[in-house]
């Protein structure tokens, strides 16, 4: 069976993506080398954020209406946000998503830190299918007759959920230097 979708594990640089894509989306190393202790690239920040410049490019040119997901650390976020604002715009950026996750940690001079972070641009007439979770405080509200967008919807806020938040707890973690 085909999947409209592929996973790729290489230099992206290599990679002919196709113009018709909807979604790309990149774990790629999350600093240089004395930062990133398994993938690392780039002798310092500025090579790392040339280096990551330029597959950014190279994987979104020729698209159109289409969503960038690019997961970083911590330590890297910042930095990345400027560099994909500048090749898509400051003006597609949509969300910081943050990825936390729980594991041991060995930490001893600062708050152990468990989150990574998904930044996503929606560009042109990108896809959306807005996410609903079912509501853990209880809260209610009166049946309503219509919601914003949908005029016929007799759900209450209880039952149709609410957006998902920009923060996820329920992804579990992965361990990067296993093959």
């Amino acid at each position: 069976m085909s999947h409209p979708w592929s996973l790729v594990y290489m230099d992206c640089l290599q990679l002919e993506v196709p113009s018709d894509a909807k979604l790309v989306y990149m774990d790629p190393p999350y600093g240089p080398v004395g930062e990133d202790t398994y993938f690392g690239v780039g002798k310092d920040l500025p090579e790392y954020l040339t280096y990551m410049a330029e597959r950014i490019a190279h994987v979104t040119s020729g698209l159109k209406d289409f969503n960038f997901v690019l997961q970083v650390n911590w330590r890297a976020s910042h930095y990345l946000k400027v560099e994909v604002d500048k090749i898509l715009g400051r003006g597609n950026f949509r969300n910081e998503i943050v990825w936390g996750f729980s594991s041991p940690s060995v930490a001893k001079r600062h708050i152990p830190r468990k989150h990574d972070v998904l930044l996503w641009w929606g560009v042109g007439d990108y896809m959306f299918n807005p996410l609903r979770v079912p509501h853990k405080s209880g809260f209610s509200v009166a049946r309503k007759t219509s919601w914003p967008g949908d005029d016929h919807d007799p759900l209450t806020y209880t039952d149709r959920g609410k957006l998902i938040e920009d923060w996820r707890t329920d992804i579990p973690s992965l361990c990067r230097n296993e093959e």
